[in-house]
């Protein structure tokens, strides 16, 4: 998860959500944990929108702010019925949107700033994902700050249904870092 320090996501087994959570590295423990976001029921993520702030140059970089996820049930997977993000930040603009195609995200890999120091902290930067059936990867159009953090999978036949966020809160005249 970024802080977008951590990103925590369920995944289903055999059509139904289970409790098996997936967890990015933890890098960064900065933030507060948004709340638990779900797909519709028999619907599983099948796309992706960061909301990202790109370099402002001598200014405060917060980077990777949001994420959203689409969901669509087994039988269409081009229909979304709904789209889910759980905390997000307040810079940055939403990316297109980017799709598994005919399969489902299960899996997930974060690019990652570690704390600099003296420096301009971003923590999390960019998201790539991983799609059922047709093996695509699909990365995001966040910022290349960092370092791209391991492989979460879901198991055979799973894919993503939940999201939860941490994120740090806005404090005027201090460094932000937000996803």
């Amino acid at each position: 998860m970024v802080t977008l320090g951590t990103v925590q996501v369920l995944i289903w087994l055999n059509v139904a959500c289970s409790n098996i959570i997936l967890q990015s590295d933890r890098v960064t423990n900065w933030g507060n944990w948004g709340s638990w976001e779900r797909c519709p029921t028999g619907s599983f993520a099948t796309a992706f929108q960061l909301q990202v702030e790109q370099n402002v140059g001598d200014g405060d970089d917060t980077a990777l702010n949001g994420i959203k996820l689409y969901c669509a049930e087994l039988r269409s997977p081009f229909s979304w019925i709904g789209s889910m993000t759980s905390k997000v930040g307040g810079f940055g603009d939403w990316t297109a949107t980017q799709h598994c195609g005919e399969g489902f995200i299960n899996g997930f890999q974060f690019r990652v700033e570690r704390p600099q120091g003296r420096g301009d902290d971003t923590a999390a930067n960019n998201l790539k994902v991983f799609c059922t059936f047709t093996e695509r990867t699909l990365e995001g159009r966040g910022t290349g700050w960092g370092d791209l953090g391991h492989d979460q999978r879901c198991y055979r036949n799973q894919a993503i249904c939940a999201i939860r966020t941490q994120v740090e809160d806005y404090a005027r005249n201090q460094g932000n870092t937000h996803l």
